[in-house]
């Protein structure tokens, strides 16, 4: 844990300045930005105004090319695909990593406890339990928090423990089904579009539904990208 805590809310910070910062512009101050279109509020104004610009009262304006989907932010519409093989990724790291480790390549990496093989070697190995990491910031994470430690987070409310901080800071719970979240945000989708309600967002090409339209974004992007394609050349 950081040495620098907040005396409002008791989190812990590494340095100095993001406590102050925190204390600053969230802790104890509550999202200062409100919309007076539908009341939702923010912690910084410049979300506030990309609220206001595409959200707010506003109809979707960002036509996906391959089908009829509408969206109220671009960066939603950004489907990058592989030359080699038609894969699709939603960021560019996503796309060069596989290119350069995935496409067209045998796996290389084997593992020394199976033979199980990987495209992209972990390099990183917990000296105690042999966990293996591809990021070095994944096992010293790893190694301080979880590996031969007892769980050091406690949830107030109950006798719940965790090992990794995020796990216990649950403050909202659903009055229907008693699922927690951690953001007030999280839980306003649930009962806005999951508690007890039937999927809403239907597949224009199968019987399949979602109960978020970014789960049938993804079912499209996935099952029936070519099927699209085909009929916007024809």
């Amino acid at each position: 844990m950081g040495k620098y805590v907040c005396n409002v809310c008791q989190r812990s910070y590494k340095w100095k300045g993001s406590l102050t910062k925190h204390q600053k512009q969230e802790c104890a101050f509550g999202n200062k930005f409100a919309c007076t279109g539908c009341g939702r509020d923010y912690i910084y104004k410049r979300n506030l105004v990309y609220h206001q610009r595409f959200e707010c009262g506003k109809e979707p304006q960002f036509h996906c090319p391959y089908c009829p989907h509408k969206t109220k932010h671009k960066g939603s519409l950004s489907v990058l695909t592989c030359s080699g093989c038609g894969k699709t990724y939603k960021t560019r790291p996503g796309l060069y990593n596989h290119q350069k480790y995935e496409c067209g390549k045998e796996r290389q990496f084997p593992c020394p406890h199976c033979p199980y093989k990987g495209y992209v070697k972990r390099q990183y190995i917990c000296d105690i339990c042999s966990k293996s990491y591809k990021y070095k910031q994944g096992l010293r994470f790893h190694q301080r928090y979880e590996c031969g430690q007892e769980p050091k987070f406690y949830c107030p409310d109950c006798p719940y423990k965790s090992k990794q901080k995020g796990c216990a800071q649950v403050q909202y719970a659903c009055a229907g089904c008693k699922k927690s979240y951690k953001y007030k945000q999280s839980l306003s989708l649930h009962q806005k579009f999951e508690c007890g309600i039937e999927p809403q967002f239907h597949c224009p090409n199968c019987p399949y539904r979602a109960k978020h339209k970014f789960h049938l974004k993804r079912h499209i992007l996935l099952k029936h990208l070519d099927n699209i394609v085909n009929k916007q050349i024809i």
